[in-house]
Parts: structure tokens; C-alpha cells; sequence
């Protein structure tokens, strides 16, 4: 599985990291884990890039999926709803997740979650 990130997301990434370090995971958000409030009962999927401590490790994060900006851990399970070749960009200012095949998610989040 593999993740292109282009060039106008990466810059979003830098700016929310900053100068402090962090790790970048890959995120369903599906009510499990300890990033998601709550899980939803509708049949769409939402996706996230999350900034994490540096030192953040969690069972559930239990694959890993390959990407431009190096590997990023993700809850395994979640395989079934990406492909094996996706893309992240951002489109009229909003983040999306694409395939060559369908658009997978078309709200995408990056978001800070490191203690501040």
C-alpha cells in the first residue's frame, strides 16, 4: 500500500509541526483508538494525518503504510476501505484522499494531537 503526498500537503504538514518534532500516523477515524472522540454508524469512511508526540506508540496503529514522506502507521483493519495506490492533495483548499479508481475520502484532515 503506498500514499503519494504532494507537494501542497506536505507544506501543510510543515506548518503544523513547526520547529517541535513529531510523528505523523495515518488515522481512521472509526471511535477507536484514543484520536477519535467517537465513531460514527453512517457507511462512509473519514480518514486522517495526525501530528503525534514523537514517542506515541499504540497497538492499534498495527500496519504500516508506505508514503513519500516515509512510512506511517495505521490500524490494519482499515485496509479494506484504502487501495493499494492512493493519493493525498489538496483541491479547492480542502484535503483529499483519491485513488486512480474513486475518490475515497473528500474531506481529509491533518491535525496536531502532540501535548503543547
Amino acid at each position: 500500500m503506498y500514499l503519494e503526498i504532494d507537494e501542497n500537503v506536505q507544506n501543510k504538514i510543515n506548518n503544523l509541526k513547526g520547529n517541535k518534532d513529531g510523528k505523523i500516523i495515518f488515522d481512521t477515524d472509526d471511535g477507536a483508538g484514543p484520536f477519535s472522540i467517537e465513531g460514527t454508524c453512517s457507511l462512509g469512511t473519514h480518514f486522517r494525518l495526525l501530528i503525534v508526540d514523537p514517542g506515541f506508540e499504540s497497538d492499534i496503529y498495527n500496519g504500516i503504510m508506505d508514503s513519500n514522506i516515509g512510512h506511517l502507521p495505521f490500524k490494519d483493519y482499515s485496509r479494506t476501505y484504502l487501495s493499494d495506490k492512493m493519493k493525498l492533495s489538496l483541491e479547492n483548499g480542502k484535503a483529499v484522499l483519491k485513488s486512480d479508481y474513486e475518490n475515497i475520502d473528500l474531506s481529509f484532515e491533518i491535525k496536531d494531537f502532540r501535548n503543547k
